[in-house]
């Protein structure tokens, strides 16, 4: 009790330096507890009687368990975790104490950069074995269990799922299921000593104690630590935890932590007489027996039952007749609100079948502080809500693939029934591969979009969908295309690519309007042949003869080439290796378990050599043939030399040869002739072959078969046929829209168990404002969703519609800093996702937006927002010279449009896209790598003039002003129109040349060669974004005036003006003007001449570069992540401005 109450005036200290009590009633609560003789925590005591504190009174806990720690307040529980496992492996002597401390040292750099590193990322990467920190993880987690509410910790006691809340701060712990460690990874000792440590992780000690401890244990000899001295470079998570004997199973019975009224207090006084003078004899229940019961009851919802008992309890001797009374008054009132909110939650679930409404009325219900929603029943509806919103969102992912599905066949439908009747009229096909081997006679009996159907000779019928056997899929696509029907030969074209058959693409890309680069294409495929299944769990490729396979290496001097239907190596000597294939280890107890390497040949030559090549980890072992001139040999190499095994006479032509290994013996056959057979093991993992002669050799057959793994290449092919249908789709364009009236589908962030959270008035906000941007009102719009954001920060949602909105108004940067705060409140938010890969393709950003887009596809594959992004990425990196026009843009926008017809953000951004492709086709180009321009339309003369300006004034004017963030930026350059007469209402009538964001393009309205301020502004803001990205309006707009003053050798007179009548200027306003958007700058003068005093004049020149460093990287800078001092920045803006000269006019 003693250490208890140490505790209790630490923690008070605590509370009170950081305002979370006031000093008198921390006093009272103090004096309370201890006159209680309650024998639960200080802290808990707290929190049940402050419940509206309770986060804060939790807050001061954690940071108290990490007093040392740099940074407490970032990723506390996965640092506090981190740092646990560290001290496991250090009392286990699995982890050096120098290892550890340097990891952490780079954890807590990573930290101060605002980012997490965990322990099981960086300790592999200093060479520590990951299974090994994988055991250490799960051995804690098996017997430990954090609290994250106060990071206590308490003994587990089974594996299984269980909830129970914290005997120090009430906080809800969840416990998930867990699989044992494997511990059997450790040696005995090693073993002995990690299970000794596992208690010794309830106290903290120093990475430099762990390490004397470890010393004197090896020179004593014992497994019992030595007392050693505190240094206190790691001695984080201070004070010393009491380990509470909780006993996490609900099912069995666990010792009772006695919990007291918050209001309650004990007098002491005399035996035999109240604190009124009056004497009692003991009658029904003492308060003490009541208690002893209160917890299992309530545990298990029994709130009548107990509720008797509280009923029954008299004043027993000895005891305050008040405090009785308050005790038992105070727990009969929440018992009786428990059973009035059983009532309420029993009615709502009986109803949820017949009236969807009531799961909003029942999330809210059980959201109240009051409800313990572990405890039965209100636990068991709880785990009914969340089952409904995953049988939801299933059905909702479910939905979505079919109805993505569903836009692509809108086109096609008629397209298959033609198809599906002209193959019907086609002969049967011969020499398919079917069932390992090839066979003659196959008919095709259907065939429709997601498959078709095929008849052997034998007569069995086998139905197939596209992409299972590849090879196949192309044989039964000829048979069905119709030679004049250019959709056709589009199908062919996707069916040649994806079985690696660029003979067949060749001649259907010539009846198609487009152009692709099928070699580059192709040769993006994990391995350029496709193993087909035999039927018994083993696959069969047959590598092509009719051209060069992509992955077939040729030695330094040799060629690999079709001739007359034949592989031809030519080369004196010539020799060709195959890339190996991913394979499994034959099963030395399976006979037919094998695999094998054969060549068949068209004639034999002198210098034959064959090799089947096993490849282990970090191992290979090639078994060469060689034959000719009468005899053969096989050879062992392991690749640092050859070892013969054995050699014979050649009793045939020697034109086939087989080498196959099945986990027992390697055979050599010579035209179906075993030879020789040799007992050997080796690893496989992968396996290859390779091929030589001393001449020209022309090769017939080569094939590969046995237990072979494609399933290892799997996510490989996936992404490469991914890539395959979108290139092949984009040259499929058909037209899409409609004029039905648009509405926006539900957010997963407006679930009715997420908006259970906000109240009725708030839902509705939300709703005005999406009027408002259907009713092309956004600054309507923008007013309602920032006073909502205001008044609800937490509401994903709204955070959402704000980056909707931006996008609209092409500000990017704005949209990924709402979409980051979104995705930080609700991960996963997969359709602000899919946004936020939208904008950043919007900001030329394509590798961040991969990332994004990919997440959000796998699961969403109909959100529209994502084939704009696609369309923003392809026009970005596509050579339009090679794809026929609206290639690019028009079909994913006609997917996008079939998916959200109507959605305004589709309709603008649509139209930007196919106009800024089509102006980009109509006009002539030309490139120049030197200068990283590109110009369109006006004469030779003209373009050669306005190209050496435009260079000088970027390289000599802009460039130099500008900090170098990397080497490859040169090698991004900045896209330049000059546009026919009827395209200037894009610039403006009052200019004559501007950047337009949506379009990633200066607009010139006529060549320029002078160094206006509108062109000087146009291409200071390109070139920032290419080289950064989306870069946020106040730094766009204080850059380009910074630049312009440095150009032009004076500031823009009107904006020193404003200045000067504006010296005044407060923190919060510029923390307005760090998160104002491109509109808010673009209406108010004063805002564009302080993000001038911003960036020129406030922000120190390296703090400048390590701005725009992040912004390079991909982080937005609002007020809250640019690291910018707001306190300290009024009075030097002062300062500055009153130095500013006014310029003369």
């Amino acid at each position: 009790m003693a250490q208890e109450i140490e505790r209790a005036r630490e923690l008070l200290t605590s509370l009170i330096r950081d305002k979370v009590l006031a000093a008198n009633d921390a006093t009272k609560a103090y004096e309370a507890w201890v006159s209680s003789g309650d024998e639960s925590p200080f802290s808990r005591f707290l929190v049940d009687l402050f419940p509206d504190r309770g986060e804060a009174i939790r807050g001061v806990l954690r940071l108290q368990a990490v007093t040392g720690m740099p940074f407490p307040e970032r990723f506390t529980f996965e640092r506090f975790e981190d740092l646990l496992v560290g001290q496991l492996g250090i009392e286990a002597g699995m982890v050096s104490p120098k290892l550890l401390q340097t990891v952490r040292a780079v954890q807590d750099k990573k930290v101060k950069e605002n980012k997490l590193r965990r322990l099981d990322d960086l300790l592999p990467r200093a060479g520590f074995d990951p299974k090994m920190l994988t055991m250490l993880y799960g051995h804690l987690r098996e017997r430990v269990l954090i609290c994250k509410g106060c990071l206590g910790r308490f003994p587990r006691q089974e594996m299984g799922a269980f909830a129970i809340e914290c005997p120090r701060c009430d906080y809800n712990m969840l416990a998930d299921a867990l699989e044992p460690s494997d511990v059997k990874l450790l040696s005995d000792e090693q073993r002995s000593m990690l299970m000794a440590s596992s208690e010794a992780v309830m106290e903290t000690v120093s990475i430099q104690e762990r390490q004397l401890r470890r010393e004197e244990r090896e020179k004593k000899g014992s497994d019992k630590a030595a007392g050693g001295i505190l240094v206190g470079l790691l001695a984080v998570l201070g004070g010393v935890v009491v380990v509470i004997g909780l006993l996490l199973n609900r099912d069995k019975p666990r010792p009772i932590v006695k919990k007291t009224s918050p209001n309650r207090t004990r007098k002491t006084t005399d035996v035999g007489k109240t604190d009124d003078g009056g004497s009692s004899d003991k009658q029904g229940l003492s308060l003490a027996e009541v208690r002893t019961q209160d917890l299992e009851l309530y545990k298990r919802g029994a709130f009548s039952e107990l509720l008797e008992l509280w009923q029954k309890v008299e004043v027993q001797s000895g005891e305050s007749a008040a405090d009785v009374k308050q005790a038992q008054d105070s727990r009969i009132r929440r018992l009786e609100q428990l059973l009035e909110l059983k009532k309420q939650v029993e009615a709502l679930a009986a109803q949820l079948s017949t009236d969807p409404q009531k799961e909003l009325e029942l999330a809210r219900l059980l959201g109240q502080q009051e409800v313990p929603v572990n405890v039965p029943p209100f636990d068991r509806f709880s785990k009914q809500l969340q089952a409904l919103r995953q049988q939801r969102e299933e059905r909702l992912r479910e939905a979505a693939k079919q109805r993505y599905a569903e836009v692509l066949k809108q086109t096609s439908a008629d397209a298959w029934i033609r198809r599906n009747r002209h193959v019907k009229r086609q002969p049967a096909l011969m020499g398919v591969p079917f069932g390992g081997r090839r066979v003659d006679g196959v008919r095709v009996l259907e065939v429709r979009e997601d498959g078709y159907e095929v008849q052997t000779p034998t007569g069995e019928a086998q139905s197939l969908e596209w992409g299972d056997q590849p090879v196949l899929d192309l044989r039964v696509m000829q048979a069905a295309a119709e030679p004049g029907q250019a959709s056709d030969q589009l199908e062919v074209l996707r069916r040649a690519l994806i079985a690696r058959n660029p003979v067949v693409a060749g001649q259907a890309m010539e009846k198609v309007p487009g152009q692709l680069s099928l070699a580059t294409l192709i040769a993006r495929a994990p391995t350029s042949v496709l193993p087909s299944p035999r039927g018994d769990g083993t696959y069969w490729v047959r590598y092509p003869t009719d051209w060069s396979p992509a992955d077939f290496e040729p030695d330094r001097g040799s060629r690999v080439s079709s001739d007359g239907g034949k592989l031809l190596l030519s080369g004196n000597p010539c020799r060709v290796v195959s890339r190996p294939l991913p394979a499994n280890a034959p099963d030395r107890k399976e006979k037919s378990s094998l695999v094998y390497a054969e060549v068949t040949l068209a004639e034999s030559v002198p210098g034959l050599n064959f090799a089947l090549r096993l490849v282990g980890k970090g191992t290979e072992k090639s078994y060469v043939a060689r034959w000719g001139g009468g005899r053969w040999s096989l050879e062992l190499s392991l690749g640092s030399g050859r070892n013969k095994l054995k050699s014979g006479p050649l009793r045939s032509d020697g034109k086939q040869a087989r080498l196959s290994y099945d986990g027992r013996e390697v055979t050599l056959a010579l035209d179906g002739f075993p030879v020789f057979t040799k007992a050997t093991t080796a690893r496989v993992e992968e396996v290859g072959f390779a091929i030589g002669a001393s001449e020209d050799l022309r090769i017939e057959t080569l094939e590969l078969v046995g237990t072979l793994a494609p399933e290892r290449n799997a996510a490989a092919e996936r992404r490469f046929r991914n890539r395959v249908h979108q290139e092949v789709d984009a040259i499929s364009i058909q037209a899409g829209g409609g004029g039905k009236r648009y509405e926006f589908p539900v957010l997963s962030a407006e679930d009715p168990q997420a908006l259970a959270v906000f109240g009725s008035a708030r839902i509705e906000q939300l709703n005005a404002a999406k009027q408002a941007l259907l009713s092309d009102e956004p600054g309507s719009a923008a007013s309602k969703l920032d006073a909502l954001i205001a008044e609800a920060p937490s509401f994903a949602a709204a955070h959402y519609y704000r980056a909707y909105l931006s996008l609209l108004r092409s500000d990017p940067c704005q949209a990924l800093s709402a979409l980051n705060k979104a995705l930080e409140i609700d991960q996963g938010f997969v359709e602000a996702r899919a946004l936020r890969g939208l904008a950043y393709a919007m900001a030329s950003r394509g590798d961040l937006a991969e990332t994004d887009l990919s997440r959000a596809s796998s699961l969403r594959p109909d959100l529209a927002s994502l084939y704009l992004a696609q369309a923003w990425i392809e026009l970005a990196n596509a050579d339009l010279s090679e794809r026929p026009t609206g290639a690019i843009a028009s079909h994913p926008i006609r997917v996008a449009q079939g998916l959200a017809n109507g959605d305004p953000l589709i309709l603008r951004q649509g139209r930007a896209l196919i106009s800024l492709e089509r102006l980009a086709r109509s006009l002539p180009t030309r490139e120049s790598s030197e200068t990283h321009l590109v110009l369109a339309r006006g004469s030779l003369d003209s373009v050669e003039n306005l190209l050496g300006f435009l260079d000088h004034t970027l390289r000599k004017e802009i460039e130099p002003h500008l900090p170098r963030l990397s080497d490859d930026e040169a090698g991004r350059f900045v896209r330049v129109a000059v546009l026919p007469n009827e395209y200037s209402r894009l610039v403006g009538d009052d200019r004559r040349a501007a950047y337009v964001h949506g379009m990633n393009l200066v607009i010139l309205a006529e060549p320029i060669l002078e160094p206006t301020r509108d062109l000087l502004r146009a291409l200071t803001r390109a070139h920032l974004v290419q080289r950064l990205g989306p870069v946020p309006a106040w730094l766009e707009e204080g850059t380009c005036e910074t630049l312009l003053r440095r150009v032009t050798r004076r500031p823009d007179a009107d904006l020193v003006d404003l200045l000067k009548d504006n010296q005044r200027i407060k923190s919060e306003d510029l923390a307005a003007l760090l998160d104002a958007d491109r509109e808010v700058l673009a209406e108010s003068p004063l805002l564009r001449a302080q993000a001038w005093a911003l960036v020129d004049g406030l922000l120190p020149k390296g703090h400048l570069k390590n701005l725009m460093r992040k912004v390079a990287e991909g982080t937005p800078l609002d007020a809250q992540g640019s690291g910018i001092d707001i306190q300290a920045l009024p009075e030097r803006y002062r300062s500055w401005v009153r130095r500013l000269k006014r310029p003369k006019k």
